[in-house]
């Protein structure tokens, strides 16, 4: 999941929670309708870009792979940190 896809995503939410508060809809019949107008704002949304941008948006990409990969890396980064700031001890305690 891209970029684009997430954002697509956060509007049919959101389409639906404003349609639902405008609304005041209650029970699941109406409930229901106002997820089907939220998604297909978002999903008419998603096509015109697509269409004005010749290639689609949805991706077999997984979101969550590229997050624990910058997970991994932040933390790599981390332990390099730390063994700098020990050398530097080290070094400290031998300039002494």
């Amino acid at each position: 999941m891209d970029d684009f896809e997430l954002i697509f995503t956060m509007l049919g939410e959101r389409a639906t929670t404003e349609i639902h508060r405008t609304e005041d809809s209650r029970g699941v019949p109406k409930l229901k309708a106002d997820a089907k107008a939220g998604g297909d704002i978002a999903g008419n949304a998603r096509k015109q870009l697509e269409k004005r941008i010749k290639r689609p948006i949805v991706s077999r990409d997984n979101f969550l792979e590229q997050t624990k990969k910058a997970k991994k890396l932040s933390k790599d980064v981390m332990l390099s940190c730390r063994k700098v700031r020990r050398i530097r001890e080290i070094n400290r305690d031998i300039a002494c």
